[in-house]
């Protein structure tokens, strides 16, 4: 019934990575994203909260829809970065109704 032609990615980064993944994502290409506030969450260096004093815990959530044949290079871009910070990526199919 649908064609997922596009992939919504995903990243989980740090506050003062955020500038970074931006830069990356329109080397890339990318040009319409989204960032979400978070308000915490658990992962490997257990629990954080947006409120923290200093703020270097507190994450946002980067968000993009691209066309399949651009999504390996977006992820490439990303890549140095979820290697060295381990951010937490999701790729999944994604469709546009009435586009």
């Amino acid at each position: 019934m649908f064609n997922f032609t596009d992939i919504r990615i995903e990243v989980l980064v740090d506050g003062p990575l955020v500038s970074r993944i931006i830069t990356l994502a329109e080397t890339a290409g990318v040009g319409d994203y989204t960032l979400l506030t978070t308000l915490g969450g658990m992962g490997a260096q257990g629990r954080w909260r947006r409120d923290e004093v200093t703020g270097t815990t507190a994450k946002q959530l980067f968000v993009t829809i691209v066309k399949e044949s651009d999504a390996d290079r977006v992820l490439a871009a990303f890549a140095p970065l979820i290697t060295s910070h381990g951010l937490q990526v999701v790729a999944s199919p994604s469709i546009r109704i009435g586009a």
